[in-house]
């Protein structure tokens, strides 16, 4: 759930693949025990049964609540962006650009943030190494799935476009090479914070069979087709 300082909620998503949930786990427990063993600083108690946990902390695991109020949130987002894109005289096949978030804008940058500051493609901010990542990021990826569009049998209901996972793969390298501290921002914005998804294809083999006599069924014949499907939604972190 990401909330702005007003406390409206401006995006959420639930995940019941236990898989991820499983990981999320892990992750969440090894990242509490390095806080406490690092940090003398930050006080934590341990909410063992329902009677000690806070009030205002139970709303929060309230999972059917949350769960309600996430569709209702994608539901008013969706609405709003076709509003919004009729009133543009757009479609929603339209492609749209793949945002560093739709939350955040990145000073000393003309390709990274919402919507493009760059007039022209030689255009590149101050932060020029950072620039360039993002501007290719934006513009060479050839699978992409723009907001509230369905393809490759996928509905994506974000407001960013989400992209092939090698090109965020490529994106992430091209950070860590430019090696500055705008670009490990960047970086850590991008895939650690807003933890934008990626998608994967996958070549699936079909076999059809093909019968030239119907007497005789020894011609059988077994043909492969690519099949672009959607493989799994995952995130890449920034290190």
């Amino acid at each position: 759930m990401i909330y702005d300082g007003s406390g409206s909620l401006k995006d959420c998503e639930f995940v019941e693949d236990r898989r991820y949930v499983r990981a999320f786990r892990n992750k969440f427990r090894t990242n509490t025990r390095h806080i406490i063993a690092n940090s003398s600083a930050i006080a934590h108690r341990t909410i063992s049964t329902n009677v000690t946990i806070p009030k205002d902390v139970k709303k929060w695991l309230d999972y059917p609540r949350m769960k309600g109020l996430c569709k209702q949130n994608h539901k008013k987002l969706k609405e709003e962006l076709i509003s919004d894109r009729r009133r543009n005289g757009m479609t929603l096949s339209t492609r749209t650009r793949r945002d560093m978030s739709y939350l955040f804008q990145i000073p000393g940058t003309q390709w990274c943030g919402k919507g493009y500051r760059a007039t022209k493609y030689t255009h590149l901010g101050s932060f020029s190494k950072t620039d360039r990542c993002c501007r290719r990021h934006d513009t060479s990826c050839p699978y992409w799935i723009s907001a509230y569009e369905t393809k490759y049998g996928l509905f994506n209901w974000r407001l960013n476009t989400i992209m092939h996972c090698s090109c965020d793969e490529r994106f992430r390298a091209c950070l860590k090479m430019a090696d500055t501290s705008d670009a490990n921002f960047v970086g850590k914005l991008f895939f650690n914070i807003v933890q934008t998804k990626c998608f994967v294809l996958k070549v699936k083999k079909l076999t059809l069979q093909y019968i030239f006599n119907t007497s005789d069924l020894r011609n059988l014949q077994t043909q492969r087709r690519i099949q672009e499907q959607l493989l799994v939604m995952k995130n890449c972190f920034f290190t």
